[in-house]
């Protein structure tokens, strides 16, 4: 996984980078998005959240509805799976992410792409008291040869790696990860992570790209997975 630069113009806005050129990205500030564009049937599933929530998945649906209509797809209402995630059309491979400013959708078509995994995550310490359940023992002891408040930025680095992974590995049909079924390596002298899983999870896949991108507000990290990818794991 590779460091993409970025400007801080906006810290809030997604490097297209992150994504190799088949994945479509859009991306808007929940700020503007409104529930008056979301379908009756979409509303249904955030029609007890608060404001701010409604305006989050809002922006998200209407990004999501971008990229496809980009891609040349169905643009129609994206309803959810059981555990939450967004229902894709058949033949796509999509994630949604938002943070507070910052919300975007990437879609492909799966026949150029498996899985598609993406994260936004506030640019903040990660908790202590989480430590444990996100972090093996061995990324805990490599994140000492940080000096803090890097470390703690970087534990929300690797938090956020490890979703952006768990929803590639999902988008691509596969089964449940917990946090310690996956490995994430910083080199201190460089910007490269790798991310080991712990079991095997897919057969013919060349590779699992990754990269992140930093901000002064925000951590954006996304997997895509090669299309010729078998994964091993059932839903």
């Amino acid at each position: 996984m590779h460091r993409v630069s970025y400007s801080e113009t906006d810290p809030a806005r997604i490097p297209p980078l992150l994504f190799p050129a088949e994945i479509v990205l859009e991306q808007l500030d929940p700020a503007l998005a409104s529930v008056a564009e979301l379908d009756r049937a979409e509303l249904s599933l955030v029609a007890h959240a608060l404001d701010i929530r409604q305006r989050e998945f809002a922006a998200g649906r209407v990004c999501a509805r971008r990229a496809l209509l980009r891609l040349g797809a169905p643009a129609t209402a994206l309803l959810a799976e059981p555990d939450r995630s967004p229902a894709w059309p058949p033949g796509i491979a999509g994630s949604i992410s938002h943070s507070g400013a910052a919300c975007g959708a990437a879609v492909a078509r799966r026949d150029t792409v498996a899985g598609i995994g993406f994260d936004v995550e506030p640019a903040t310490a990660l908790p202590p008291d989480v430590w444990d359940t996100v972090l093996t023992d061995a990324e805990r002891r490599r994140l000492g040869d940080f000096p803090e408040p890097d470390r703690s930025i970087l534990a929300r680095l690797v938090f956020s790696a490890k979703e952006a992974f768990y929803k590639c590995y999902r988008s691509a049909g596969g089964g449940w990860l917990d946090f310690h079924d996956l490995d994430v390596r910083l080199t201190p002298a460089s910007d490269v992570m790798e991310v080991t899983a712990r079991k095997r999870l897919w057969e013919g896949a060349p590779r699992v790209d990754g990269r992140y991108a930093l901000t002064s507000q925000f951590i954006f990290t996304a997997f895509t997975l090669a299309p010729n990818a078998i994964v091993t794991g059932a839903r």
